[in-house]
């Protein structure tokens, strides 16, 4: 496959979603759990680098890069584009569709791996992930 993207001059930051394709079109955090038939899908939310390294930049600069980068790329991957709305509605929202949560990030923040105060991941309390935390022992 011929691109004008030199790959391994990338790293970005991604999720593996897998889907049923016989329902809604909402992704299954369960899938790789159960043995239904499922369908993968790369998403990208975020450019660290790109020949230069572009993680003190702020995530908008990298998000617009990202998104130029995949729309000339080719290779299939979905971008996970952003929403600037009331972060409280949005979570409702995630909630009433039944998803995992949201993640909220500070659109002028650096990227920083792992914890941060520039992004919250907030997650449904009905999602599988809550209901698997909530089954944790925590104490070991």
């Amino acid at each position: 496959m011929q691109s004008g993207v030199g790959i391994m001059a990338v790293m970005s930051s991604w999720k593996l979603l897998l889907f049923d394709p016989r329902d809604d079109g909402l992704s299954d955090f369960n899938a790789p759990r159960s043995r239904r038939r499922s369908e993968a899908v790369l998403i990208a939310f975020d450019l660290m680098h790109q020949g230069t390294d572009l993680r003190e930049t702020p995530l908008i600069y990298r998000k617009q890069k990202l998104t130029r980068l995949l729309d000339t790329a080719e290779l299939g991957i979905q971008f996970n584009d952003h929403l600037t709305e009331n972060g409280e509605g949005v979570f409702q929202l995630a909630c009433r569709m039944g998803l995992e949560g949201i993640v909220s990030k500070q659109i002028d923040a650096p990227y920083q791996s792992g914890s941060s105060k520039t992004w919250l991941k907030s997650k449904t309390p009905a999602s599988a992930a809550a209901l698997r935390e909530s089954l944790q022992d925590w104490t070991r």
